[in-house]
């Protein structure tokens, strides 16, 4: 009866640590399970997938820096330092602390893009987007004149945007409580202040080309921070990976979405690695309607009428800035367009000639 017993425990013990084991896999799994949260930032959609981590604590990160992002980049807000240099024509740009989102940095490099597509992206484009009628002043009762064109054409080009560094200003002075005489220096632990200004009279910035790919750069750095390691953000079509998708899966796929139906997609999709980016530029994202005639919102800065062509460009890159940017740039260029068509590149950091690659 004894040894009956016995045997009944063991079995019973055995069956509850094969439980146990069993339960433990499927809570780890279900761990390991992708948790996306979605929110509204910068005008559009938000998404934040996270593998193995805390899905809601992550969207919260990404909505700051996303928050950081749009309070200094925003031609809607009239505080934004943007802002603020449209309306007077020039603005200081007070040194960023590390970790903090550094506009400076971004208009550099966004005039640099603005030099390797020969102004096909052109940061100063906003005369035209309002002329256009895709800012606060409404949509125009009739289309803009050729005389209206070329006027707000003579408010736009890059190489009008002066930027100069203020020597001595990364050194970062704080008081003494208590003591209102005494100031100590903290060392040149920032990057140094900027003073931005226009060549032109009338110029205005316009960041909407590369800024929300410059906010989930920005947000990707923060979660990093924040110690996750698998995990997706989208801003809107912005799109940048870490790590991996899934266990025994290296690469994430994201699908196209198809021009002519943007409801449904087109069945192809972009592999990306950990760290790379995604980001699609097209015609039917937003339009504007007059006397009849739609008109895309992505302006050619060269010639000052919208794109007419139909389609979509998207640019795999290493940063979601550059897949931002590069995607804009190539649809007003036309590059390798397939009209009415999703084409798609891989941008590898150097010049349009050498390292364009088509990567269907």
């Amino acid at each position: 009866m004894k040894r009956s017993l016995g045997f009944a425990l063991t079995a019973l013990a055995s069956a509850l640590v094969a439980y146990a084991a069993l339960r433990g896999t499927a809570l780890a799994r279900r761990r390991q399970a992708p948790v996306t949260v979605h929110f509204l930032s910068m005008g559009t959609i938000a998404e934040v997938t996270v593998i193995g981590g805390d899905a809601e604590r992550a969207a919260e990160i990404v909505r700051k820096a996303f928050d950081e992002v749009e309070a200094a980049a925003s031609v809607f807000r009239p505080d934004s330092p943007v802002a603020r240099l449209n309306a007077s024509g020039s603005v200081r740009l007070p040194p960023v602390m590390p970790g903090g989102f550094d506009l400076a940095a971004l208009l550099r490099r966004s005039l640099d893009v603005a030099r390797a597509t020969d102004g096909a992206f052109d940061p100063t484009v906003n005369p035209l987007m309002r002329l256009w009628g895709f800012r606060q002043d409404g949509i125009p009762a009739r289309q803009p004149s050729d005389a209206d064109i070329a006027s707000a054409l003579g408010r736009v080009g890059w190489t009008n945007v002066v930027l100069s560094a203020v020597p001595g200003s990364d050194v970062i002075r704080a008081g003494v409580e208590g003591h209102p005489d005494v100031e100590l220096e903290l060392g040149g632990i920032a990057t140094e202040a900027t003073d931005v200004s226009f060549g032109r009279e009338g110029m205005e910035l316009d960041l909407g080309g590369i800024a929300k790919g410059a906010a989930v750069d920005f947000a990707y750095e923060r979660l990093h921070m924040a110690d996750f390691t698998d995990f997706l953000i989208n801003l809107g079509g912005n799109i940048r990976v870490s790590g991996r998708p899934e266990r025994g899966r290296d690469n994430w796929r994201v699908a196209i979405r198809d021009p002519a139906n943007p409801s449904r997609t087109t069945g192809e999709t972009v592999v990306l690695g950990s760290g790379e980016a995604v980001a699609t530029s097209g015609s039917y994202e937003r339009y504007v309607e007059i006397g009849g005639r739609r008109f895309s919102h992505i302006v050619d800065p060269r010639t000052g009428h919208p794109v007419a062509r139909q389609g979509s460009v998207s640019v795999i890159a290493n940063t979601a800035e550059e897949a931002d940017a590069y995607s804009t740039a190539f649809f007003v260029m036309g590059l390798g367009f397939e009209d009415g068509g999703a084409t798609v590149f891989r941008w590898f950091g150097a010049s349009l000639t050498e390292h364009v690659r088509e990567a269907r």
